[in-house]
């Protein structure tokens, strides 16, 4: 029968601390405080990264010893904590406190409560309130924000490599408060971090980023790379590799290169280019020689054998020419 009226003393005391926040957050959004005496003191703002552990203070001045502390989400009105007892059934949740100094042997003497929430997610973020057991009770309010760090990989979010070149990825972390414990980064599903026989390799470059290398990047290192820090969002590329040309083709055009430098640098004309021309040339000289001589022994020949003109004058010349 104890047990009995026990139980429900705790279950009315639960309600009645329901009750009264509800009353106090009504009468914060009119702007008005109840006249009895009791206050809603705004204790802090709590940033804490996505998925880590979240640890909200409510300080007890010392003049109230033996009260008894309890933790409200002022959001859904929930009842998180009584004192040491935790009423949400959410793992994730407990309390602990700061022993104050002229504290004895009761663990209500404290100083600081401290409401602990573990990998903290964007549902837990808003307004708590530590509500204090004296009459008129002392309620002290944070807010818990959840940061959301995220990462990008810098540069365009498509990656043209040509096959044979070196590749170098940077990630860079936002919005964090704290470094990442460590970073992974994925080809398409598979973890490259270790592995280097494929010439892959990863360093931190300081707190606030991440580079992969890859060097002679070839076909197979094509796909969507993923950096993935600790608590903070992943960032992706995609990478594609352009294959070489054929060896044998690049090494044919090469050779018939090298084969027509030599002649270009030592001044000579080959004949399919200079021959054509100068041929023509030579030809059209050695004609005009052969017409000249010709010419010049008709010339001769027509002088000789030519009739004696007619009449004294004529032959007298005649003979003088003779």
């Amino acid at each position: 029968m104890e047990r009995t009226w026990r139980q429900t003393a705790q279950f009315l005391s639960v309600w009645l601390l329901i009750l009264s926040a509800r009353g106090e957050e009504a009468a914060a959004a009119s702007g008005q405080l109840e006249s009895s005496g009791a206050g809603v003191v705004n204790n802090s703002v709590t940033v804490v990264p996505l998925g880590e552990a979240a640890k909200l203070a409510c300080p007890v001045p010392a003049e109230m010893y033996g009260t008894r502390v309890s933790w409200i989400r002022n959001k859904d009105i929930m009842l998180l904590a009584l004192a040491d007892q935790v009423i949400a059934k959410d793992p994730r949740i407990f309390v602990t406190h700061s022993g104050h100094p002229d504290s004895k042997e009761s663990p209500r003497h404290s100083q600081v409560w401290f409401l602990h929430i573990k990998d903290v997610t964007p549902d837990d973020e808003g307004d708590y309130q530590c509500q204090t057991s004296t009459h008129p009770h002392v309620s002290f309010l944070t807010f818990l924000k959840i940061q959301k760090a995220y990462s990008i990989v810098q540069g365009p979010k498509e990656r043209v490599v040509a096959a044979g070149s070196d590749l170098q990825l940077v990630c860079i972390f936002k919005n964090f408060t704290a470094p990442p414990a460590y970073v992974f980064w994925y080809q398409d599903e598979k973890m490259v971090n270790y592995d280097s026989s494929r010439g892959i390799f990863v360093s931190s470059g300081g707190r606030d980023h991440s580079i992969l290398k890859v060097q002679t990047a070839s076909e197979e290192h094509q796909g969507n790379y993923t950096c993935a820090p600790a608590n903070i969002a992943p960032s992706s590329v995609l990478v594609h590799v352009i294959p070489e040309t054929t060896e044998s083709s690049g090494g044919d055009k090469d050779q018939k290169r090298e084969e027509k430098t030599p002649v270009r640098q030592l001044g000579v004309k080959s004949a399919s280019s200079a021959g054509s021309r100068d041929l023509p040339r030579l030809l059209q000289l050695f004609l005009f020689g052969v017409l000249f001589c010709l010419m010049e022994a008709s010339s001769s020949t027509s002088s000789l054998y030519s009739s004696p003109p007619r009449g004294l004058r004529g032959l007298r010349s005649y003979a003088t020419r003779q």
